[in-house]
C-alpha cells in the first residue's frame, strides 16, 4: 500500500478514536500492521481510552453523523465514464465504515478492460464529528505526503493532489474527500481526479 492511502486509513482510524470524547469502557489496543519496512506507521499502537490519546470532546463536534445511505449517491457513473472517456462495466460501494465517531463511505468505478485497458477510478468519503480534528488529521496526511504533494487551489477550504498515489484530498468542514484516478493516461490523472472531486462535494450534506 503506498505512503499516503497508508496515511488516510491510517489517519481515518485515529480520527475515528479521538472523536469518541473522554475515556470509557477499557477497549482492546489497536495495532497497525507494517506495510514495509519503511512505513512509519508500523508499529504504532492505538489505545483507544487512553485520555491522552482521547481527550475531551472537541466544542465543534457534531451529534450525529450526515444521512449518506450510498457512497455512489455522490457520483455517477455517467460522470466517471465521461471524465475518463471509457465505459464503465462495474460500481461497486462498500458498506458504510464506522469507526467510533467517524464514518467513511466509498465508491469504485473500473472500466471496461477491452476498451483502451483497465481504469479504476476511487471516491473516499471520511466524516468526523469536529472540524478542527478533521483539519489536524488533513494536515498531517499532506506533510506525510511530502514532495509528493502539491497545493490545489479553490477547491473545497483546502486541498492537495498526491503525484505518486494519483489521488487529490479535499478538505471540507467536517469531510475528507479523497479521489483516486489509476488510469492507462497517467498525464490526464489529476485533471480526471479534479473534475471528479467537485461533483462529490456538491452531493455531501
Amino acid at each position: 500500500m503506498h505512503k499516503s492511502l497508508a496515511a488516510f486509513f491510517a489517519l481515518s482510524l485515529v480520527g475515528g478514536l479521538v472523536a469518541c470524547g473522554g475515556p470509557g469502557t477499557p477497549t482492546e489496543a489497536i495495532s497497525i500492521p507494517a506495510q514495509d519496512e519503511s512505513d512509519p506507521l508500523a508499529g504504532l499502537t492505538i489505545v483507544p481510552d487512553d485520555p491522552i490519546l482521547v481527550g475531551p470532546t472537541p466544542s465543534d463536534a457534531l451529534a450525529d453523523p450526515p444521512e449518506i445511505d450510498d457512497g455512489c449517491d455522490l457520483i455517477t457513473q455517467e460522470e466517471v465514464e465521461s471524465a475518463v472517456e471509457g465505459g464503465v462495466v462495474q460500481a461497486a460501494s462498500a458498506t458504510p465504515l464506522e469507526t467510533g465517531d467517524t464514518v467513511t463511505w466509498s465508491c469504485t468505478f473500473t472500466t471496461d478492460p477491452t476498451e483502451g485497458g483497465l481504469q479504476v477510478i476511487s471516491v473516499v468519503v471520511r466524516w468526523v464529528p469536529s472540524a478542527s480534528q478533521n483539519r489536524s488529521a488533513f494536515e498531517a496526511a499532506e506533510e506525510f505526503a511530502g514532495d509528493n504533494a502539491s497545493p490545489v487551489p479553490d477547491l473545497g477550504d483546502d486541498a492537495y493532489w498526491d503525484s505518486v498515489a494519483n489521488q487529490v484530498q479535499v478538505l471540507l468542514a467536517n469531510y475528507i474527500v479523497a479521489v483516486t484516478a489509476n488510469l492507462n493516461d497517467a498525464g490526464r490523472a489529476e485533471q480526471t481526479a479534479l473534475d471528479l472531486a467537485p461533483l462529490v462535494l456538491e452531493r455531501l450534506p
